[in-house]
């Protein structure tokens, strides 16, 4: 990752299976995976989880729930293998992921 980006973010990893970021919670950053692969999920009140879609790298984190202006997020991203992000403001608060 390039040396100007790294220093305006906050790079985190998120191992495989962890959540990056879990639907109705609040956004407070925009993400850029910079390595590996997620899934985005929704889950529905009958109890049935959809895959809405796989991405790799390099995939953003946020971008629809910043355009659409919303203050949470109405989907579930998990790591489906190790990813790298770099996230803007406070930056990733999932227990799963670590700084590095």
């Amino acid at each position: 990752m390039p040396g100007e980006i790294r220093s305006r973010c906050t790079v985190r990893t998120h191992p495989a299976g962890s959540i990056i970021h879990q639907k109705n919670m609040e956004l407070d950053y925009f993400g850029i995976v910079a390595a590996g692969e997620n899934r985005v999920i929704n889950e529905f009140e009958n109890g049935n989880v959809y895959m809405i879609e796989g991405n790799k790298a390099i995939d953003f984190i946020g971008e629809v729930t910043i355009m659409a202006g919303m203050p949470k997020t109405s989907v579930t991203i998990e790591a489906v293998t190790d990813n790298v992000a770099a996230t803007s403001a406070a930056g990733m608060r999932s227990a799963g992921s670590r700084r590095t």
